[in-house]
């Protein structure tokens, strides 16, 4: 009977939580009628606002008017808060695996996404990922990482033998 109710609450939350998850955040949002708005403000100066149509931050002058969301004082910053919120919604799936060795009869050589917007190499037994930095960086976004050189592994103690016979 749980499993029933479980399921029940997963078909019907699920579209909620799709759409949710896929809105720009609220700084983002676009307000409507942004240019009549400005009309009927004072002391207009230029600004920037994210545009969810085109999925890029456009110019416009603003003035001290009410309200505050989605308005920028530069490109960088509306960027910053905005598209790149976008890109990161829509990264590839691979983007949120991270490798985790195993054993293997093959070394192979996969690029992973490490969060920040870095792609690095990874050697050994990883099935996820991608088969070269450009994939990873195209989908995920972000430098090159290089993993350092593995640190040598201290000698393994001699057995001693016993002296008692």
């Amino acid at each position: 009977m749980r499993v029933l109710w479980l399921v029940i609450y997963a078909a019907v939350c699920a579209p909620c939580i799709a759409t949710r998850r896929h809105r720009p955040s609220k700084k983002c949002e676009e307000l409507n009628g942004i240019q009549e708005m400005v009309a009927k403000c004072k002391n207009p100066r230029e600004m920037w606002y994210f545009n969810t149509n085109s999925s890029k931050c456009e110019k416009f002058e603003n003035a001290d008017c009410p309200g505050r969301r989605n308005r920028f004082p530069s490109m960088e910053k509306c960027n910053e808060i905005c598209v790149k919120g976008e890109q990161e919604k829509k990264a590839h799936h691979l983007c949120y695996n991270k490798p985790r060795p195993g054993v293997c009869k093959a070394l192979f050589y996969r690029w992973y996404h490490m969060g920040g917007g870095k792609c690095q190499l990874f050697k050994g037994c990883y099935h996820g990922g991608f088969n070269t930095q450009k994939q990873c960086r195209n989908k995920c976004g972000g430098p090159a990482v290089w993993p350092s050189r593995p640190k040598p592994r201290p000698k393994p103690y001699p057995k001693l033998k016993s002296t008692a016979e």
